[in-house]
């Protein structure tokens, strides 16, 4: 589903920002977490367990640094939540591309990285 599709603007999202207001305070969170892997699964659920991961390492980050406030633990906390979310951008979205200029640098005679 895309932004601009009708089933998106006309269905999807009016129902959305309709459970949206009638949820408790409690339940808003919840409904956006699920509208948006619903949305996020309704074009592509071959990377929706590492969006899971990702949600879950970050939300575990985020208790950690809630829980040592003022503490280094805090800070440790916050770089590897941004760790992990750079490492994964890393993988998912630039490996082929610096895989792909690294094998176009080579010469042709040498072993190929794959």
């Amino acid at each position: 589903m895309v932004f601009t599709s009708p089933v998106f603007m006309f269905l999807f999202l009016p129902i959305v920002l309709a459970a949206y207001w009638l949820a408790g305070t409690r339940g808003k969170n919840l409904l956006l977490l699920g509208a948006s892997l619903l949305f996020y699964a309704w074009g592509e659920t071959h990377y929706l367990l590492i969006l899971l991961f990702s949600i879950a390492a970050n939300y575990a980050c985020g208790l950690l640094i809630a829980r040592c406030r003022q503490n280094r633990r805090a800070w440790a906390a916050l770089g590897i939540g941004i760790a992990v979310n750079v490492a994964l951008l890393a993988y998912y979205k630039y490996a082929n591309f610096i895989i792909s200029n690294l094998n176009s640098l080579l010469p042709a005679g040498d072993a190929q990285i794959s």
